[in-house]
Formats: structure tokens, C-alpha cells, sequence
């Protein structure tokens, strides 16, 4: 395969990306050469694909349930489309239950930092902070709070939460983290898929 690599590396945009898709033989090798041909600063993404579910014939080891894909670019500004899925209607009916004055149903997410951050420990209208403190800064406390996108109960354990909407139309974000970022309309991001090859040529193109 490295011959092959060398030519496609030689032929690949700065725009562009390629991926390498490869299983648990030889995935820590793949990408050492990679690494040779392409550039260690090239390297954007290993992506841990789960192509099936755990065997329970596994004795003496671990399951090897997933496969590796590495993506490097082509050195330059690379092309990255963000890639979402149709968002799962039960996941939807489970996590947004509450329902504002517009009819806009929405989720509520506590402000807790997940790790200390002395920076971010600072008291809010009378609310004290989680000892690890907030999760935003006080300018974007105050901008949540602008946007009527805050509820305060002083009896909870850290007591600010924010709303966050599940908007209209067949899209949603549902980062796999605590969800503490922007609302969008996009979807589900895509490394939750099963199938990743389409996913990624939507990814990585200026056009289809």
C-alpha cells in the first residue's frame, strides 16, 4: 500500500483529504507510514468506527468490535463540511419535554463545569457557583440571560440551568458532550452513524 499512498499523496489538493480505513492488524503501523507520507502535521482525525457489537465468545481478550479511519489533509485549508443526521424521535420526546409561550419544546442543562476552573467561579444574581464552577464565562452568563435562555432554582445542587430548544424541522444537534453549545438546526453529529462512508464524502467536498 505505501506505493499507492505515495502517488495519492502526490496528486492530493491542498483543499483536499484523504482517509484510510484499516482494522486492528494494522492500524498502528498504517499510521506511522501515513505519518511518513502525508506529514505528522497533516493528521486531523482518527475516527473509531464500532462496526459491530461485542462477541461474547471473546475468552482470553477484548472484542475487537471496531475498525480505524484516518484522515489527513492535503496541507493547506482543507475542505470540512459538518455532517448531522435525522435526529431520533425518541431521544427528542425523552430529553425535551418542557414547551416555552411559542410552543418551542426544549431541554433544560446545568451550567456545572465538568472540571475546577478558578477562572469561571464567580457568583451570579445571588447564585453561588458549583465548586468546579460555571461552564461559561460571566459575559456569555449574561448573554444566556439576555436571551431569556436561563432558570434559576436555588435549591439545586448548581442552580442555574439553560434552555436549550429543539427547533423546528427534522434537525437537531446532540453533541456528545453535555449540551452546552449554540442551538442549530443541522442534526445529530455525524459520528454517531453506522455507515460512514457517505458521511464523509459529504464531509470532505466542495461539491456533489
Amino acid at each position: 500500500m505505501r506505493p499507492r499512498c505515495v502517488e495519492l499523496a502526490r496528486v492530493l489538493k491542498k483543499t483536499g483529504s484523504f482517509y484510510y480505513h484499516c482494522d486492528w492488524h494494522a492500524s498502528h503501523y498504517v499510521k506511522v507510514m501515513l505519518d511518513q507520507i502525508f506529514g505528522e502535521n497533516n493528521f486531523q482525525n482518527e475516527i473509531v468506527w464500532k462496526r459491530t457489537t461485542a462477541h461474547g465468545d471473546a475468552k482470553r481478550a477484548y472484542p475487537n468490535v471496531s475498525d480505524s479511519i484516518f484522515l489527513f489533509s492535503g496541507g493547506g485549508e482543507h475542505t470540512f463540511n459538518r455532517v448531522f443526521l435525522a435526529h431520533d424521535p425518541d431521544n427528542v420526546s425523552d430529553k425535551y419535554r418542557y414547551v416555552d409561550e411559542r410552543g418551542r419544546t426544549y431541554r433544560l442543562d446545568n451550567l456545572r463545569s465538568p472540571n475546577p476552573r478558578p477562572n469561571l467561579t464567580y457568583d451570579y444574581k445571588g447564585f453561588k457557583p458549583h465548586p468546579n464552577g460555571w461552564a461559561v464565562s460571566f459575559e456569555k452568563m449574561q448573554q444566556l440571560d439576555a436571551d431569556g435562555r436561563l432558570a434559576g432554582d436555588p435549591q439545586l445542587p448548581w442552580p442555574i440551568s439553560a434552555f436549550f430548544w429543539q427547533m423546528w424541522g427534522p434537525w437537531r444537534v446532540v453533541p456528545t458532550t453535555p449540551s452546552r453549545r449554540k442551538n442549530s438546526l443541522e442534526g445529530a453529529p455525524f459520528q454517531d452513524a453506522q455507515r460512514p462512508g457517505a458521511g464523509f464524502l459529504v464531509g470532505s467536498a466542495d461539491h456533489l
